[in-house]
């Protein structure tokens, strides 16, 4: 007798069943974050509804301005209600955090990929009568700014035809900044709003258009605008700068690029000297007269983006260096360098071409290309044909351009 197959890691995060929150288990984690993360953050909740009068199943859906959105979401309703989260699938290949994700209910998804095997089991949580928790942009502010909902998400929406609950986060990106990943979130103030956007007749009445633009605006931010508006205070000492090189990359002078060096609170760069002091504020005051800085972090952030996109648009946009790439071993659950080549991105798509190890040969259509995941300053990585793949470039600090040059190009398509 045949041997029953062995599934792979991948099969199985494709096969897996969703199940119910374990009650006792969010009666421990819910209040262990509310402490480490709520507390710490100093956050402050303003409830436009009772989530007591929400009946599930509904959608909670929030901006994305840090790594712990789900956590300002999931508190912020409990014990009224616990959800199941839309998770990178990534985090399925972590042995230790898959065996809490499963038992919380958690559904594995592509990153910024359509994946149809989630929407069948987003469909399958729903018609159970539970409530979902989607961040509908898609991906974690590189800038602390919205970067704007996915137009599919409307049609989620429709699809489900649940009820609509948004949870706006004020201040997390600067206390958790996307280039702070691996230190300690600075002291500040985080502020969250409950709401109930839309009802089941809303999202039934509504066309796809209307629902998109209120969303939208409901859930956009801007945390540089927001800190100076309300004059409240982040950080503490002389490491507003710390990290900020690993997102920030562009002399806005003299144009040169990972010449940027980011020390205590300034930012300058080391070909021309140009630069600014971070006040307390978060904004950017330039260190002399002659100095050409934009008036914060994210706006310096979205002239590199605008730098890119004027490149884009002439087709005259490419990326190229060597890099390493990673795989994930036989048992899926540790990633392991297989070998290295050269990467390169222009108006076609993108290319590895492998000089020594596995011998691995990628060339994707800059159609069929998927928007960038990253670590800043470590890695970038994407599914292709079901398959994880995994880049370090030789200059780690290039991850955050080569992301934003795959947005860019395929905003020209």
């Amino acid at each position: 007798m045949d041997k029953k197959k062995k599934l792979t890691l991948e099969e199985k995060i494709t096969g897996y069943k969703p199940r119910k929150p374990m009650r006792l288990l969010a009666a421990v984690y819910n209040p262990y974050f509310k402490r480490k993360i709520w507390k710490r953050s100093n956050t402050h909740v303003t409830h436009h509804i009772d989530p007591k009068d929400l009946k599930p199943p509904f959608l909670v859906m929030s901006n994305h301005p840090s790594f712990v959105d789900h956590f300002f979401a999931a508190i912020s309703l409990y014990p009224a209600h616990n959800l199941t989260y839309i998770v990178n699938r990534y985090f399925f290949h972590k042995r230790g955090l898959a065996f809490l994700l499963k038992r919380i209910g958690s559904i594995p998804k592509k990153i910024h990929q359509s994946d149809i095997n989630a929407m069948k089991k987003m469909m399958k949580v729903i018609r159970e009568g539970r409530s979902m928790y989607v961040a509908p942009e898609g991906v974690q502010s590189m800038n602390g700014q919205s970067t704007g909902i996915i137009p599919s998400i409307t049609k989620l929406m429709k699809l489900l035809k649940v009820p609509v609950v948004t949870v706006k986060i004020n201040g997390a990106f600067l206390t958790r900044a996307r280039w702070r990943f691996d230190k300690k979130p600075y002291k500040g103030r985080v502020d969250v709003s409950v709401k109930l956007l839309f009802n089941e007749n809303d999202i039934k009445d509504k066309s796809e258009d209307e629902l998109f633009k209120i969303l939208d605006e409901e859930l956009a931010y801007n945390d540089f605008a927001w800190v100076l508006e309300n004059k409240m205070e982040f950080g503490a000492g002389k490491d507003k700068a710390l990290n900020v090189d690993y997102g920030i990359y562009l002399c806005p002078r003299c144009k040169s690029e990972f010449r940027i060096e980011a020390k205590d609170n300034i930012v300058k760069c080391l070909d021309c000297g140009n630069g600014a002091s971070i006040d307390k504020y978060y904004q950017n005051v330039p260190l002399d007269e002659g100095c050409e800085v934009p008036k914060d972090l994210g706006e310096w952030y979205e002239l590199q983006r605008a730098e890119l996109r004027g490149a884009a648009e002439k087709g005259e946009l490419v990326l190229e260096d060597t890099a390493e790439l990673k795989m994930f071993n036989k048992s899926g659950y540790k990633e392991l360098v297989v070998g290295k080549g050269r990467i390169r991105l222009d108006k076609e798509g993108f290319r590895y071409e492998s000089t020594e190890g596995k011998d691995v040969n990628l060339d994707i259509p800059i159609m069929m290309l998927p928007n960038l995941a990253i670590t800043p300053n470590q890695r970038f990585y994407l599914y292709h044909d079901e398959i994880y793949y995994s880049f370090v470039p030789s200059n780690t600090k290039s991850v955050v351009k080569w992301s934003a040059a795959v947005e860019q190009m395929l905003k020209c398509v």
